[in-house]
């Protein structure tokens, strides 16, 4: 992985377009209700994470992590979480406000970076 290599993650809050295109060592992660962005923008997740209660089933993509729905942190949180754990440390974070902005204040509440 390289210096400039992306984490993209696309969550499931407002969506404005989707206006990145992966490059080969880039990496992007579906949020739970995302996912739904990246397949109608024809972009395919490296991973998918979420309690799905957004997106109402469980995808069957080869790279799910399946979370609780009783949890402290963010669907969010947990996808970068799993990207710092690939080594990534450039994200680029879509939807991931929209209405909801206890979300966003709950995500920086858990970060231990």
């Amino acid at each position: 992985m390289m210096k400039n290599d992306i984490c993209y993650i696309v969550a499931a809050g407002e969506n404005f377009g989707l206006d990145f295109a992966p490059r080969h060592n880039d990496y992007v992660i579906g949020v739970d209700g995302g996912l739904r962005y990246l397949e109608q923008s024809h972009i395919k997740p490296d991973m998918i994470v979420g309690d799905f209660d957004s997106l109402q089933y469980n995808p069957t993509y080869p790279n799910v992590i399946t979370l609780s729905k009783e949890k402290d942190c963010t669907d969010t949180y947990a996808a970068v979480q799993n990207g710092l754990r690939l080594g990534y440390t450039n994200f680029h974070l879509y939807c991931c406000t929209g209405g909801r902005i206890d979300h966003t204040s709950q995500m920086c509440s858990c970060w231990h970076i």
